[in-house]
């Protein structure tokens, strides 16, 4: 995480219980975190915000993923990563971590 100063994370996902289980998981190692359960709300965040991490779970419609990847090119933050998160919590903050380093 070095050169990044409280990384920015968004966590999309189907379930409210999920994404705010990650969030807390997150929060704990230092991240900042929005969540969303709608790819409408994403795409209009991502007008306006700055991300380093779009965050999302398995259970979220493949079509939303490339309704976001297509829509981060035009965004404020058109380097954002993206993480397609399948399985259980233990690997997420490895993963985001190792997104944040390429």
């Amino acid at each position: 995480m070095e050169g990044i100063k409280n990384p920015h994370v968004l966590i999309f996902g189907k379930h409210d219980y999920i994404v705010q289980n990650v969030a807390a998981l997150l929060h704990k190692e230092g991240f900042t975190t929005v969540t969303f359960l709608d790819v409408n709300e994403i795409l209009d965040h991502l007008k306006a915000h700055l991300l380093d991490v779009i965050l999302v779970s398995g259970a979220v419609n493949p079509h939303h993923c490339l309704d976001i990847r297509k829509a981060i090119a035009s965004s404020a933050s058109p380097n954002a990563k993206i993480i397609e998160h399948n399985g259980g919590p233990a690997t997420i903050i490895r993963e985001v971590r190792q997104a944040l380093s390429l």
